[in-house]
């Protein structure tokens, strides 16, 4: 069965293209062996929640291997403050051709005020409404759909 994880973490040093290059090209590595898809978001801005920016990602994949993934990605030193938003099953993935999609997201100032609060952990939806709409797959395979 597959599974989803969507986790959020504070970036400890500033991220210049190649930082987030090289770690897109590790998760890209990564995920072909291990046949993961998801995406990775960045919001580049300083904040009262961050100093050098936030991670937002979504993995999928088998549980057991999600989750290690996530244990890995969780030791590494470059983020901080990791929080683990939801993991659930799902019963197909919603970035099946993204092994890794990344947008950078350096102008929050852009993003409509009911989405930017979504870039703080306390403020993230919570994971279906009433209608048992998967709110943050939604939002973020919309995301990616306007962003691929």
């Amino acid at each position: 069965m597959l599974h989803y994880l969507i986790y959020m973490s504070h970036a400890t040093q500033p991220m210049s293209d190649n930082n987030l290059d090289e770690i897109l090209a590790t998760a890209v590595k990564n995920n072909i062996e291990k046949d993961i898809t998801g995406m990775l978001v960045f919001i580049d801005e300083q904040s009262a929640f961050s100093d050098h920016g936030r991670f937002i990602q979504v993995l999928e994949g088998s549980e057991e291997t999600v989750k290690d993934i996530y244990k890995t990605i969780s030791k590494d030193d470059r983020h901080n403050q990791i929080t683990e938003l939801f993991s659930y099953p799902i019963k197909q993935r919603n970035f099946p051709d993204w092994i890794m999609g990344f947008k950078r997201v350096s102008d929050t100032s852009s993003v409509p005020d009911e989405l930017n609060k979504w870039f703080d952990p306390d403020h993230f939806p919570k994971e279906m409404n009433k209608e048992g709409v998967n709110i943050p797959l939604t939002y973020l395979r919309s995301f990616y759909d306007i962003h691929k």
